[in-house]
Order: C-alpha cells, then sequence, then structure tokens
C-alpha cells in the first residue's frame, strides 16, 4: 500500500512546510493552518510516544486499525484521525491551487469560497464551519498578492502550479 512507503518525519516535514502557504492567503486561513500544523504535531507526539513503531505510517495505521477499529478515523489524536484531517487540508489547497492554474481570470475569494464548499465544509463541525464562513466572508487577499506571493514572477507561479 502506498502507506507502507512513506515516511512519516518526511511526510510531516513537508506537511508543516505547505501549511505557510495557507500563510500567503492571508489571516482568514489562519484556522486552516493551525488545525493543519496541530494534526501535524498530534502525529510527531504519538511517534515520540512510541519509537519501536519505527517511522512508516503504515505501522501507525494499522495499530489505530488494530487497537480502535473504525473508530480509529473518529478518534482525536489518533493517528489515522489526524493524517485524515492532513489529507482532506491539502486536499483544500490542492483545490485551490488547480482552480487558479485552470482559469487565469478566476477571483481568488471565489475559489476559496467554492473549494471550502467542496471539501472541508461536507466534513467540518457547525461550530468550525461558522468560523471559516466568517472568515472567508472577511478574505482581503487578491489572487495577484497570493501569486506574487507564492513565485517571484507570473512565469514561475504559473509553472509551479502547473507541476503541483
Amino acid at each position: 500500500s502506498l502507506a507502507e512507503g512513506l515516511e512519516l518525519p518526511a511526510l510531516l516535514d513537508a506537511v508543516d512546510g505547505i501549511a505557510s502557504v495557507y500563510g500567503l492567503l492571508g489571516k482568514t486561513m489562519a484556522p486552516v493552518k493551525a488545525d493543519l500544523r496541530s494534526n501535524v504535531a498530534k502525529v510527531r507526539r504519538v511517534m515520540q510516544k512510541n519509537p519501536a513503531m519505527g517511522t512508516s505510517l503504515a505501522s501507525y495505521l494499522d495499530k489505530d486499525q488494530k487497537d480502535r477499529g473504525a473508530k480509529a478515523e473518529t478518534t482525536e489524536g489518533s493517528v489515522t484521525c489526524s493524517v485524515l484531517w492532513i489529507s482532506r487540508s491539502l486536499s483544500f489547497l490542492v483545490g485551490i491551487l488547480e482552480r487558479l492554474h485552470a482559469d487565469d481570470k478566476a477571483d481568488l475569494n471565489v475559489v476559496v469560497k467554492e473549494t471550502y464548499k467542496e471539501t472541508l465544509y461536507k466534513v467540518q463541525s457547525l461550530v468550525s464551519r461558522r468560523l471559516i464562513h466568517s472568515t472567508l466572508s472577511v478574505m482581503s487577499t487578491t489572487r495577484s498578492a497570493f501569486e506574487a506571493k507564492l513565485a517571484p514572477t507570473p512565469e514561475a507561479y504559473s509553472t509551479q502550479v502547473g507541476d503541483f
């Protein structure tokens, strides 16, 4: 499986770095960025408590499945739950970047709102939905400002997002 080949330290370092892209979208994305980094920290804590399990994602997912069964996905603090939320957060970001790449005239605010509704909205609690909705309603980062922060030139932006 894919999880067998994934080493958690490298994966978590990459995700932690990717979380900074949310910061480029402005303060309105602070809750999403914080949630992503919180889930990374939860997985790291589990790894620190269980060094004998090694660094393979598969070993931690297997242990969660064995210990918790179907509840592993919803057990707060489990590696399975944290990785699921990491995956959801990354899907949200990838969706934003894909939409921007597909339509060079799309409004960033609209793209973020639409992508949120298609990804995180469906799985977040009512409290989280309200928090994100209120922050998205005051999103002030423009597409050009985001692109300029993401890459030094429009050509570099197009190449980087296209390769993503």
